[in-house]
C-alpha cells in the first residue's frame, strides 16, 4: 500500500544516507539474512528488521518498523519519522507535502486505474512507458508531482494514458534559439506530419505571425496554463514577442518521465521533451536554456564517437537516441528562463533491427500484480545465471567503454536506458537524455579536439567552473557518477529482486559483474593506465545523498556519503560503511 511504501523508502533512505544513528547491527551467522536494526534520529528511537545489501543499500522488512517509547515498541508512521528527521521546519513541511501527495496519487491510481494491476508482460515498449507506474524505487518522494491537481494527474500523467494536444506559440526570431536538422517546414512536416504542419501554417496566418519574423515553439498545455496569467508573459504577449497561435498540432501522451511525450499511434515520429514546472522526485522539471541549445551537438558528438569505435560493433553494442533538434525561448525576464523550450528525440523504433524489441530498463526490476517479476518468463527460459551474465555484458561494457576508453560518463540511471533484446535475451543498450546528464574531465578525454564548442553554442558555457555543466575536475568524480547511476540506484534494484525472489544472492550478482569488467580489463581493448586512474575497485566509494539533498534544500551543493563498493572483492561481507 502507498503509505507503507512511503514509510519503507523513507526509513531506508534515512539509514542509507547516515541521517539516523545506528546503535546496533546484529548480524546472524550467515550472509544475506535479515537482522535487527536499532537506530535513533532526533529525539526518537526505533527498531526494525532488514538487511544491508550491495553498496550498503538498506532493505527494510515491510511492517517491521517500531518506535521505542516508554510503554514499549509501537507502530509508527512516515509523518512521525519525518518529524524526528534533521531538517528545517519549512523544508520539513514541503517534504511532508510531497510525501502526502505521493500517497494520494498512488492511492488514486489503485482505486481508479484497474488496468495498472493487469499483466504488463506482453505490452509493447510504448505501452510500458505509461504502464510503469512505480516511480523512483529509492527516493521517498517517488511520485509527488507537486503542482498537479488530481485532474492534471488524470489528463497529463502517464498512468491514465490519456492523449492531449500540445499548444503552439510563435516566437519572434530575435528571442528564439533553435537548432533544426533541415529547413523549418521540412522539419515540422517530418516531426508532425503534413496535416499538423498545415494547421500551424494556418494558425500563423490568422495570428499575423509570418515565418519571416517568427519561429515556432510547442508548449505543454499544463505549462502554458501556469504561465499564461503571469505579468512577464502578459508583457511579452503585449509587445508580440510571443504570439499564441491557437493551433494544437501534434497529439501526444506522457511517458513515465512525465515531461517527455510520445506521439500517439505514430511510434516512428520523434518524442518531444517539454519543460514542466512540476516537482518530481524533489526536482523541478524545467529545462536549462543553454543545455537545450547544446543538446543536438552533444548527441552528434556521442553518436560519431560510438560509430567510430569498433568495440561497440564487435563486443557490446550501444545506440544513441539522438536529441537531434531543439528550440528555446530566450526571455528578457529571468523568471521565465527554462520554462519555454523543446527537445526532439529519436524514438527507439527507428533503431531496432529485425527481431529486436525494446524494454524500459526499470521494467527489469518491476513486479506484477501476481507478486512475480515482470521478466520471470525470460529468467525461466534462459536461466538466471546465464541471463544475468548476458545482461551485465550488454549493460556494463558499453557504459564502461565510454568512460574508461573515451573519458565520458553518462547519468545512466534506469529511466535513461533502454534494453534492446531478442526474445528476452539482452542484445544492446540504448542511451538517451544527454542534454544535462553527460560529464567528462578535459584532460581524460581520448579525443578532446572533438568536443563541441559549447561557448560558441551559448555564452553561458564560457568560463564556467568545473562541475557547472559538462566539464568536471576529477576523474574519480566520473567513476562515482558511473557507479552511482548504473549500480547503486539502478542495477542494485535488480540484484535485490533476484535475491528476494529466487535466492540468487547479491553476492553472486556482483561477483558476475566484477567478472564482466575483469574480462574487459584483461582484453586488448583495455588501457591499463587509464583504468588505474579511475580506481574502480576501491573498497569504498561516494554515493549521492538524494534525500539529504532534498532535506537541505535549496542548497545547490551535491551531497554524498561513503558506501562499500560491491566491485571490491571483499565488500560483500555485509559491513555497512561507518556502521561497524
Amino acid at each position: 500500500m502507498p503509505e507503507e511504501r512511503v514509510l519503507r523508502q523513507l526509513v531506508e533512505a534515512l539509514l542509507f544516507e547516515r541521517l539516523a544513528t545506528w546503535s546496533s547491527e546484529r548480524p546472524p551467522a550467515h550472509r544475506g539474512a535479515d537482522k535487527q536494526l536499532d537506530w535513533q534520529m532526533g529525539k526518537g528511537s526505533y527498531t526494525c528488521s532488514g538487511r544491508v545489501g550491495a553498496f550498503g543499500r538498506v532493505r527494510l522488512v515491510p511492517g517491521s518498523l517500531r518506535k521505542l517509547v516508554q510503554g514499549g515498541p509501537r507502530p509508527t508512521s512516515w509523518q512521525e519519522v519525518l518529524n524526528d528527521g534533521p531538517c528545517y521546519a519549512e523544508v520539513r513541511s514541503l517534504v511532508a507535502d510531497e510525501l502526502a501527495n505521493t500517497v494520494r496519487l498512488c492511492s488514486w491510481n489503485l482505486e481508479h486505474l484497474p488496468a495498472l494491476r493487469g499483466n504488463r508482460r506482453e505490452l509493447s515498449y510504448e505501452q510500458l512507458e505509461g504502464a510503469l507506474h512505480e516511480g523512483h524505487p529509492y527516493h521517498p518522494c517517488f511520485k509527488p508531482r507537486t503542482g498537479f491537481s488530481l485532474a492534471d494527474h488524470v489528463a497529463y500523467g502517464p498512468e491514465a494514458g490519456n492523449a492531449f494536444n500540445v499548444q503552439w506559440l510563435a516566437v519572434h526570431r530575435s528571442s528564439l534559439a533553435q537548432r533544426l536538422p533541415t529547413t523549418e517546414p521540412d522539419f515540422y512536416r517530418s516531426a508532425l506530419g503534413g496535416d499538423a504542419w498545415s494547421q500551424l501554417e494556418r494558425g500563423r496566418e490568422r495570428a499575423a505571425a509570418p515565418a519571416s519574423a517568427y519561429g515556432l515553439l510547442p508548449v505543454h498545455p499544463w505549462q502554458w496554463r501556469q504561465l499564461a496569467g503571469s505579468p512577464a508573459i502578459a508583457a511579452t504577449l503585449a509587445r508580440r514577442e510571443l504570439v499564441v497561435l491557437g493551433a494544437e498540432a501534434g497529439r501526444y501522451r506522457a511517458t513515465q518521465s512525465l515531461r517527455t511525450l510520445l506521439p500517439v499511434a505514430e511510434p516512428l515520429r520523434p518524442h518531444l521533451k517539454l519543460p514542466l514546472a512540476v516537482r518530481v522526485s524533489s526536482s523541478l522539471r524545467t529545462l536549462q536554456a543553454e543545455t537545450v541549445r547544446a543538446a543536438p551537438a552533444l548527441s552528434q558528438w556521442l553518436t560519431s564517437l560510438i560509430a567510430a569505435d569498433p568495440f561497440f560493433e564487435q563486443v557490446a553494442g550501444a545506440l544513441v537516441l539522438r536529441e537531434y533538434a531543439s528550440a528555446v525561448y530566450l526571455p528578457p525576464h529571468s523568471d521565465l528562463q527554462g520554462h519555454l523550450a523543446a527537445i526532439w528525440r529519436e524514438p527507439i523504433a527507428v533503431q531496432l533491427r529485425p527481431g529486436e524489441s525494446a524494454l524500459p530498463f526499470n521494467a527489469l526490476f518491476c513486479e506484477e500484480h501476481d507478486g512475480r517479476p515482470l521478466i520471470e518468463a525470460w529468467l525461466a527460459e534462459h536461466g538466471v545465471v546465464s541471463w544475468v551474465e548476458r545482461l551485465l555484458r550488454a549493460t556494463l561494457l558499453p557504459l564502461w567503454r565510454l568512460l574508461a576508453h573515451h573519458g565520458i560518463a553518462l547519468e545512466a540511471h534506469a529511466q535513461n536506458l533502454i534494453l534492446v533484446h531478442r526474445a528476452g535475451v539482452p542484445e544492446r543498450l540504448a542511451l538517451r537524455d544527454f542534454h544535462d546528464s553527460l560529464e567528462y574531465v578535459p584532460s581524460f578525454l581520448r579525443e578532446p579536439a572533438k568536443v563541441p564548442d559549447f561557448a560558441d553554442i551559448d555564452e553561458r558555457f564560457r568560463g564556467a567552473p568545473p562541475g557547472r555543466y559538462y566539464a568536471m575536475a576529477s576523474v574519480v568524480g566520473l567513476r562515482e557518477l558511473f557507479i552511482d547511476c548504473v549500480m547503486v540506484f539502478n542495477l542494485c534494484e535488480l540484484s535485490w529482486l533476484l535475491e528476494r525472489q529466487y535466492g540468487f544472492t547479491e553476492f553472486e550478482f556482483w561477483r558476475i559483474a566484477r567478472g564482466v569488467l575483469a574480462d574487459y580489463g584483461r582484453s586488448a581493448w583495455n588501457d591499463a593506465e587509464r583504468e588505474k586512474r579511475l580506481r574502480l575497485h576501491a573498497p569504498y566509494v561516494n554515493a549521492e545523498s538524494l534525500f539529504t539533498t532534498r532535506l537541505r534544500a535549496p542548497a545547490d551543493t551535491l551531497l554524498q556519503h561513503m558506501v562499500p563498493n560491491a566491485l571490491y572483492e571483499v565488500s560483500e561481507r555485509e559491513v555497512h560503511a561507518r556502521h561497524q
